[in-house]
């Protein structure tokens, strides 16, 4: 909301700003408010709430109409400031939880990729205890066990030995 805070903060003139700061910080950062910048910042860190710089006295009706109209957000006319106020509050909430609705939804597909991830790891299991238990046995695996283009590799590690056997696309070597 702080972002929100400061378009409608920007809608106001350097002098109102500068002073609005002084006001909230109470006079303690005179030298640190003296530019625009400093100045929101000191507003939005000494504030205790967005609803307490909206009610200030500089923060006018024109201004948060400005800003309700900037945002394309429909009032019924006449209004009060304080029913302006709400009618943004209800706009800011309403983003805040369209915002959380789009990123628990770009969340899904790394959880799909996690499922379908796990998927790929079963198979991967389930193939190699098929396999394992195929050599184990000393049964015979032919073509009919693998694709044309598949390959093997086998490390062997037996004492201080390491055995390398590759097997490229002939199932007749296995």
């Amino acid at each position: 909301m702080d972002v929100a805070v400061t378009e409608i903060l920007n809608k106001l003139e350097d002098e109102e700003i500068i002073g609005l700061a002084k006001t909230v910080t109470q006079g303690l950062l005179k030298s640190k408010t003296e530019n625009r910048k400093d100045a929101i910042e000191a507003i939005l860190k000494h504030s205790p709430n967005e609803l307490s710089i909206l009610r200030r006295k500089c923060i006018t009706k024109d201004v948060l109409f400005e800003y309700v109209h900037q945002n394309d957000i429909q009032v019924s006319l006449p209004i009060t400031k304080p029913e302006l106020i709400d009618v943004i509050f209800t706009f800011w909430k309403k983003r805040a939880s369209d915002k959380s609705t789009n990123s628990e939804s770009n969340i899904t597909p790394s959880i799909e990729l996690c499922k379908s991830t796990s998927n790929v790891n079963n198979m991967a299991e389930q193939f190699s205890a098929w396999f394992y238990s195929m050599l184990n046995q000393s049964r015979p695996m032919g073509r009919e066990h693998f694709w044309n283009d598949a390959k093997l590799t086998v490390n062997i590690l037996n004492d201080a030995q390491c055995q390398n056997h590759n097997i490229d696309g002939d199932t007749l070597e296995i």
